[in-house]
């Protein structure tokens, strides 16, 4: 009797690491160029980015952002951007990103077409394939300034002459600006049931 118990037990637990590894899907996570590696998983941050010594008003610095399978299974890509301004003189505070909705840092979407962003991440339109790397999510970011102020020019549809909408942006001069960014994958077909969005979501919310 005991030989037979043994033997049920044995299998239910056969049964549970079954269904257990059924759900069991690879991920990644990333937050710099590290590469990813979970078994035959893989996949990895690329990120060209040079800081400039001095941003200048309007400069525009590169900033590519993608990310590669190396792996040998499909994946599913999404990309969190923290940005954030600190000022460098007392009381070292956080700065706004933005005042009345101008962006002190204005970042370039590269591909609208094929990135979607659902909360507070951007999601890659498709799974990425063995060998094959993403489209590029941003190509660069420009400091969205002229001197110390910044304007949103609008249009007097009567004189069709421009008016500033400027502000003050002098305390961002000597600011340091950053932009973090993070890239999580997983196993594409685990897509919908670990981050609960389907890819028929995504095609639907692009840029």
């Amino acid at each position: 009797m005991k030989k037979k118990n043994v033997i049920l037990v044995v299998l239910v637990l056969l049964f549970i690491l079954f269904i257990s590894g059924i759900y069991a899907y690879l991920h990644a996570f990333d937050t710099k160029n590290a590469t990813l590696e979970s078994g035959n998983y893989e996949v990895s941050l690329h990120e060209k980015f040079v800081s400039p010594d001095n941003w200048l008003p309007g400069e525009e610095i590169k900033k590519e952002v993608s990310v590669t399978n190396t792996g040998e299974y499909e994946a599913a890509v999404r990309i969190k951007l923290e940005e954030a301004w600190i000022s460098t003189e007392e009381p070292y505070e956080s700065l706004p990103l933005s005042q009345d909705g101008n962006p002190i840092a204005l970042i370039n979407f590269a591909n609208p077409d094929k990135w979607a962003k659902i909360g507070e991440y951007y999601y890659y339109y498709k799974e990425v394939v063995p060998n094959e790397e993403t489209d590029l999510l941003i190509d660069k970011v420009i400091l969205n300034t002229t001197s110390n102020v910044i304007c949103n020019p609008v249009i007097d549809e009567e004189t069709h002459t421009y008016f500033g909408n400027c502000i003050d942006t002098s305390r961002y001069k000597n600011a340091h600006y950053t932009l973090n960014v993070i890239m999580e994958s997983i196993q594409f077909e685990g897509m919908e049931e670990r981050w609960g969005i389907s890819i028929e979501e995504v095609q639907s919310n692009l840029l």
